[in-house]
């Protein structure tokens, strides 16, 4: 993989479209690495590119210790794909800073704004992804869920739900 944002997204998509869609099919995929990506860049994703074998990317640096503040990252890069830019300065939301602001945040964005949501409705009325309509397999499913917060952060524990995993200790309900 090269530092350059660019040249791994390209090199991502091109390997989604030859190694992993015969294997697994997806609708995207993103890549997260800890590689320091050139120029202050913290994710990359192609725009307006769901369902395109090699453009429906993005890959994502693994900078933040905090899962929540990654998923921010990775809602602002698959909103990419859906054909959402990021906001200008008119777009607002309830919680503030929203998740296609161009500024990269240490705090976890939870919303996006409502021009974000005009945007991504615009794409799908124009451009009627069809990956987006199948129902996906159970053999497409890579692993079963786990609770909570559906993944498991560093700074916590996560208790499991599942018959036959034992000796997670519980997490604390307030953190989840």
């Amino acid at each position: 993989m090269q530092p350059e944002g660019e040249v791994t997204l390209e090199s991502f998509g091109e390997w989604r479209e030859k190694k992993l869609l015969p294997r697994k099919r997806n609708d995207n995929a993103q890549l997260l690495t800890r590689i320091d990506f050139s120029e202050n860049v913290v994710g990359l994703g192609y725009v307006g590119t769901l369902c395109s074998p090699k453009s429906s990317v993005a890959v994502i640096q693994d900078y933040s210790r905090r899962a929540s503040v990654m998923a921010s990252v990775m809602a602002h890069e698959l909103g990419h794909n859906l054909g959402i830019n990021h906001d200008s300065a008119s777009c607002n939301c309830n919680a503030g800073r929203c998740i296609m602001s161009a500024i990269i945040s240490d705090e976890p964005l939870y919303e996006f704004s409502s021009c974000s949501v005009q945007e991504h409705q615009r794409y799908l009325l124009r451009h009627r992804p069809q990956c987006i309509l199948n129902k996906p397999l159970s053999t497409d499913i890579v692993t079963p869920a786990v609770c909570g917060n559906y993944f498991v952060e560093w700074e916590k524990n996560v208790m499991w739900f599942s018959s036959g995993l034992s000796k997670v200790p519980a997490a604390n309900a307030a953190n989840l």
